[in-house]
């Protein structure tokens, strides 16, 4: 489930449409929780831009993305760019 009340976000279920429409600064973004280092998401703004792709290692720690900056929404989608099944394990922590 999906929890966007405070920093950070927590987001394990991707969504066709954007979770957030407005303009967000972004800190970093944590994928944890994952079991298998093919497992891998992509995140992006409203638009469809990439803002991250984050994949899993074999050690199975958590991930953690460089600095983001401000964005226009957030959207974690269904597919990835590549057409790949998207955040099919795990969760994104986005610390704004």
């Amino acid at each position: 489930m999906n929890k966007l009340t405070a920093s950070p976000f927590r987001i394990d279920t991707p969504q066709a449409s954007p979770l957030y429409t407005a303009q967000l600064e972004i800190q970093h973004i944590d994928f944890a929780g994952y079991v298998s280092s093919a497992q891998g998401v992509e995140v992006q703004d409203k638009f469809g831009n990439t803002i991250c792709f984050l994949r899993g290692l074999v050690s199975t720690e958590t991930i953690r993305s460089a600095h983001i900056g401000i964005v226009q929404g957030l959207m974690v989608p269904v597919n990835d760019s590549f057409g790949n099944p998207n955040l099919q394990g795990g969760m994104i922590l986005v610390y704004y």
